[in-house]
């Protein structure tokens, strides 16, 4: 007996020796890695007859130690047309060149099993099982194509990092990452061996919020193991606060490897500013411990007094003898109706009664053209980045989205009776103190209701040229409906948004300090005469007096990048005989003012003021 127990101790020892795991932490399911999931594939290829092959790399730490035993790969009728295949693993995509052009070869360096190709899913099981490490694998298959047309590569169409790796002999010539390039990802599946059965991670990103608010944060939920997850237990801990939660999925979680799901959680309210860690452990995966190597994440709530508004500048170049501008013109107005005070929009006019300067500030190079923020250029004002359908929408909301550093806000009005000086204030605060900065502040002019009938000068070219008729399906908002259905000219427009005068063409040199102190508002006065506001031919821009807007945004001097914009009707002097209240970049109005040792004020004076506000706090503003 003691002979016999003696051996069992010496059995468990080999196996943990060897890499064995009790069953109890292994799933007898294989775990499937790849896009593929269930239903049709669509397809991909050269369209040439040449030598190709096609690759996934499966890199990522929850896969290190686990086994690759069996690939599937999808075929279709046109496998009849294709040569035999080789499955390949490799720790790096290499090609070898021969003596002529088009001699050139995939060269693995793990492992090479050669398989007849036909019609459906193949299973090939690896002649060798490889286990992964932390360099990770590209698993792929070769193949000759011997036919002209031919798109025999299955895929999905989901663009992943590292799904769809391709090489041919005639047209690629090296291993090339086309995944987002194409939208697409190999059909093909991975199976290995030696994964968990529940097994989930958790993610998500440092954030902001605002003092005495209740945040929310978005938590992805990754599947690394065998199972689907119809549920998960999880802890979130912030500020000394520990809460435990319970998260049902409905439907579950595909038993993919990857697959992910994502909701939010609301932490308590926040009543203290600075950083605090938040830290969300996944403990449970389907009312079973969580077997993943990494359960948990962690990252910083930035907590500050107040979130600045992000508003992202939208400049667009144009004019009416461009006949492709109505895309412009039409996204514009769009996006004004839809965004209202968000939305910051200036068109820079060329060639026409409109247009003030050559000057940009940013390189055209023909038109349209769009930028955002000055950082995102050479866009097409209606297409955006991808130049399909209203592409700018969605460009300028993920801008609109971002974190910025300062808040901004700008009032204007005719200081004269004769209205022809607009005296311009813009409030600039940031949540955190900022050092070394060459942040400026910058104002344009800018005109709205501009019309042929309103120019007294009769100067002419205000029809808009135009490309678009008969382009309704590429152009589907109502909006075009007057280019679309229209002729090569269209007349009777009215033009907003128009440039007529700027205060430099990046910003203003010691608008804004170096350092600024958290909470304290820094205003700016600027005057715009009038006189600016002509074009080439010394002829008044603007038609409309009570038309007539600021935009103001901040400037980063190094990068010519712009931080944040803002824009304010101007006030007709009968309106606003001055500025009595200095506005802060809240809602909040000012009811008292005091010097910095206390002393109540009749009116703000110049430096360092204490401002007691309408909602009960006091803040600080500093005036030029």
């Amino acid at each position: 007996m003691k002979q016999i127990r003696l051996y069992s101790i010496l059995l468990v020892l080999a196996l943990l020796c060897t890499g064995f795991t009790s069953a109890t932490a292994q799933s007898s399911n294989p775990l499937i890695y790849g896009s593929y999931e269930s239903g049709a594939t669509t397809s991909w290829g050269t369209l040439k007859a040449e030598n190709c092959g096609v690759a996934m790399q499966l890199k990522d730490p929850s896969l290190v130690g686990l086994t690759i035993t069996k690939v599937r790969i999808p075929f279709d009728d046109e496998a009849k047309n294709l040569g035999r295949g080789a499955l390949f693993l490799s720790k790096e995509l290499n090609v070898e060149k021969g003596a002529s052009s088009t001699d050139i070869h995939n060269v693995a360096d793990i492992l090479v099993d050669s398989f007849a190709i036909k019609a459906g899913w193949l299973d090939i099981t690896l002649s060798q099982p490889y286990t992964i490490t932390e360099d990770g694998v590209f698993v792929g298959y070769t193949f000759s194509v011997n036919k002209n047309g031919l798109t025999p590569v299955r895929t999905v169409d989901v663009a992943s990092e590292n799904n769809l790796w391709v090489f041919s002999n005639r047209t690629y010539k090296k291993w090339n990452n086309k995944s987002k390039f194409l939208g697409k990802s190999l059909a093909m599946q991975v199976l290995l061996t030696g994964a968990p059965t529940n097994a989930a991670s958790v993610s998500f990103t440092s954030s902001t919020t605002q003092l005495n608010a209740q945040p929310k944060v978005s938590l992805t939920i990754t599947n690394h193991g065998t199972a689907k997850i119809s549920s998960i237990d999880y802890t979130y801990e912030i500020n000394g606060i520990s809460q435990t939660a319970h998260k049902a999925f409905s439907p579950a979680l595909s038993a993919l490897f990857g697959k992910t799901a994502n909701f939010d959680i609301t932490l308590p309210k926040m009543t203290v500013k600075g950083a605090r860690t938040l830290t969300v452990t996944i403990n449970k995966v389907n009312d079973q411990a969580n077997e993943d190597k990494a359960p948990a994440d962690a990252h910083d709530l930035a907590v500050y007094s107040e979130i600045p508004k992000k508003r992202a500048l939208l400049e667009e170049y144009t004019g009416t003898w461009c006949g492709w501008c109505p895309r412009g013109f039409v996204a514009l107005e769009i996006l004004d109706k839809e965004l209202k005070e968000d939305f910051i929009g200036v068109a820079y006019h060329s060639g026409d009664p409109m247009a003030f300067t050559g000057d940009f500030p940013i390189g055209v190079d023909g038109y349209p053209r769009a930028s955002l923020d000055r950082v995102e250029n050479s866009l097409d004002p209606y297409g955006g980045k991808s130049g399909g359908g209203f592409g700018m929408r969605r460009d300028l909301a993920e801008r609109n989205k971002m974190f910025t550093p300062v808040a901004i806000k700008v009032e204007a009005y005719f200081e004269d009776e004769a209205q022809t000086v607009i005296k311009t204030r813009s409030t600039t605060f940031a949540p955190v103190d900022l050092k070394d900065t060459k942040f400026q502040v910058s104002y344009i002019l800018v005109a709205n209701g501009l019309t042929e009938a309103g120019d007294p000068y009769r100067q002419g070219n205000w029809g808009q040229k135009n490309y678009l008729p008969g382009m309704s399906g590429t152009y589907p908002e109502e909006d075009f409906k007057p280019f679309t259905s229209g002729g090569s000219l269209v007349t009777g427009l009215t033009y907003n948004f128009v440039a007529c005068a700027r205060s430099s063409k990046y910003g203003i040199a010691g608008s804004l300090p170096a350092e600024m102190t958290a909470d304290v508002d820094y205003t700016h006065d600027y005057r715009f005469k009038l006189a600016m506001a002509k074009n080439a031919a010394g002829r008044e821009i603007y038609q409309d007096k009570n038309k007539l807007e600021v935009v103001a945004f901040v400037i980063d001097a190094n990068t010519k990048a712009v931080i944040n914009a803002c824009k304010t009707k101007v006030q007709s002097y009968a309106a606003h005989t001055g500025v009595t209240d200095i506005t802060t970049a809240g809602s909040e109005t000012p009811v008292a003012y005091y010097s910095v040792d206390g002393k109540r004020l009749n009116a703000p004076q110049q430096g360092m003021n204490i401002v007691r506000l309408s909602n009960g706090t006091s803040r600080k503003i500093f005036i030029k």
